[in-house]
């Protein structure tokens, strides 16, 4: 069974046709594997280029995206022991792609195969892929370069000396751990404290109505937590089982008093006639 494949535009490299190549018969085994009621023992596979090898038998360098998908598409298959290179004068793949005369062709290993093929022992069928490493690495664009990092500074070396103690450098270091010491009461207020004062929706036990003349924080998410505006419930809208929902608070902003609707989902309760 055989199989070609056209190459892609834009043109590719050879090593990138190549490596395409080396997909394509990974293919093409798994298709034969999952057809066929049969266990292989050993399966093998060749490959005319070297630098094909290079790349599936790399540890030691990392590749650019397409050699890497598709070095990692056939490492997923097979284990670099199962390829090996075969010449080119050896290969009956060339006879696909080059012109033949019909009584060369009928003579050819296009049919019967390398020799090599009937030799049962393993150096004899062809040479081991781990046997080719990267070929020129740093020149190779598909290869991601190297990064060597310099330490020019003395291992051992001496930390440098203590400058004057100055007392404005006091001054910033309390300030910061007073600065430190707000933000985190603060943080604590907003999560331990504040967020208790709201009423959730679902109670292990009945909770008493928002009432008129209870002072309470507006929520607003354009704004953060310190920055609600505090209001005054004038009016209170309860639903058929008597319980509030929903309410009118009075807010002052900029010396101007303006009434809201409000669920009361969005109400924390600061002050109230009931506590």
């Amino acid at each position: 069974m055989g199989k070609s494949k056209l190459s892609p535009k834009p043109a590719h490299t050879i090593p990138r046709l190549e490596l395409c190549a080396a997909v394509l018969a990974v293919e093409l085994y798994e298709l034969i594997r999952d057809e066929i009621d049969k266990d292989l023992d050993a399966v093998r596979f060749f490959t005319d280029s070297k630098t094909v090898l290079g790349y599936i038998c790399n540890t030691s360098r990392r590749f650019f995206l397409y050699v890497a998908n598709r070095v990692n598409r056939i490492r997923q298959v097979t284990h670099p022991d199962q390829w090996a290179y075969v010449p080119t004068e050896q290969n009956p793949a060339d006879y696909a792609s080059r012109p033949t005369k019909t009584i060369h062709l009928q003579n050819s290993i296009w049919f019967s195969g390398p020799p090599f093929l009937y030799h049962t022992d393993r150096e004899e069928l062809g040479n081991s892929a781990e046997n080719y490493p990267l070929i020129e690495p740093e020149a190779d664009p598909e290869i991601k370069p190297t990064v060597a990092m310099l330490l020019t500074q003395k291992v051992n070396s001496l930390s440098a000396p203590f400058g004057k103690f100055e007392t404005a450098g006091l001054h910033v270091k309390q300030w910061k751990q007073v600065q430190n010491l707000a933000d985190t009461f603060w943080k604590r207020w907003k999560r331990e404290y504040l967020s208790n004062l709201q009423s959730r929706r679902k109670w292990t036990q009945s909770r008493p109505n928002i009432q008129v003349g209870d002072v309470v924080l507006v929520k607003d998410s354009q704004e953060s937590r310190n920055e609600w505006p505090v209001g005054l419930i004038i009016n209170t809208l309860p639903s058929r089982d008597g319980r509030v929902r929903k309410v009118e608070v009075k807010i002052v902003k900029q010396g101007t008093a303006k009434t809201y609707k409000r669920p009361i989902s969005d109400i924390v309760v600061v002050v109230s006639d009931n506590t």
